[in-house]
């Protein structure tokens, strides 16, 4: 709300609310793929395993993997986060960039 309110008049505040809005967009993009990756797996593997043994327990790996995304995420967030809190502009490091406004990746604004 506020990159749409307030982003037109603060160059500032645009680049950060971009920048996390970015961020959130890959985040969900990773986590509906995982759960889709996750949820198919767990329909196969029931499926398949019709002798009742523990053979339908293949798909539990896939469950590991998200940790695996979400720990870098939430680093990420807390780390934007500080980064904007200290007036430094900053780049998310795993992020798609969907939406335009951020500012580029050269011009950091650090002195």
């Amino acid at each position: 709300m506020l990159r749409l309110t307030e982003g037109k008049k603060d160059e500032y505040l645009r680049h950060h609310s971009t920048e996390a809005l970015n961020f959130q967009i890959t985040y969900t993009i990773l986590y509906v793929l995982g759960m889709v990756t996750a949820f198919t797996t767990v329909v196969i593997g029931s499926s398949s395993s019709d002798s009742g043994d523990a053979s339908g327990w293949f798909f539990f790996p896939f469950f590991l993997l998200f940790p695996v995304v979400f720990i870098p995420f939430a680093i990420g967030a807390v780390v934007g986060a500080i980064r904007a809190g200290q007036g430094k502009y900053w780049r998310y490091p795993i992020s798609i960039r969907f939406v335009r406004g951020a500012r580029g990746k050269n011009a950091t604004g650090e002195s």
